[in-house]
């Protein structure tokens, strides 16, 4: 790649990230395509808790973005909690730090005992807030420009630190699943 008749080196390439859930998770393929037919730096940022990481790899692989995209870095959310939806409201229950989920069925079974044990809740709209400007602090400090993004709370909290976002609505990058229904 070249600029101005001169080579462009790796670290003035363009900073691009995307988001995992409501994102990427809508069109894998799409986003193996595209990554992979651009040069800039690529880099997953999710709100995520980093206590999925290996399900979030594992995840990465089955879509074939392990060994299928070169990127940089995957960025978790560093506070450890559990996310579920109950009578379609979001909850999220507190966790200790120090666990970490091999599989989704690890996961719903801490979150069947979070609920059967009624573990402390963080208040959602907090964590929205707290995950928005965790997710800005990241695009800043990894020079990310342009990010693609689904939850409009904290699309608007990146716009508000000059990150350019390609907002994901449910009908943007929709496909169509293994039994051939829209997604």
């Amino acid at each position: 790649v070249f600029k101005g008749g001169k080579p462009v080196s790796r670290e003035d390439l363009v900073h691009v990230a995307v988001d995992i859930d409501g994102t990427l998770d809508r069109n894998p393929e799409f986003y193996r395509i595209f990554l992979n037919d651009y040069r800039f730096n690529r880099f997953f940022i999710t709100g995520r808790p980093e206590t999925e990481r290996l399900i979030t790899l594992n995840q990465f692989n089955n879509w074939q973005i392990i060994g299928g995209v070169n990127y940089e870095e995957l960025v978790m959310y560093p506070a450890p909690y559990l996310f579920v939806w109950i009578n379609n409201e979001p909850v999220y229950f507190a966790l200790e730090s120090s666990r970490q989920f091999s599989s989704r069925e690890d996961k719903d079974l801490a979150i069947q005992n979070a609920i059967d044990n009624n573990h402390s809740r963080f208040d959602s709209q907090q964590m929205v807030r707290d995950l928005a400007e965790w997710k800005a602090s990241v695009c800043v400090k990894y020079g990310v420009k342009v990010i693609f993004e689904d939850n409009l709370f904290i699309v608007e909290e990146l716009r508000k630190h000059g990150v350019y976002v390609c907002h994901v609505d449910r009908k943007f990058l929709g496909g169509v699943n293994k039994n051939g229904s829209e997604t």
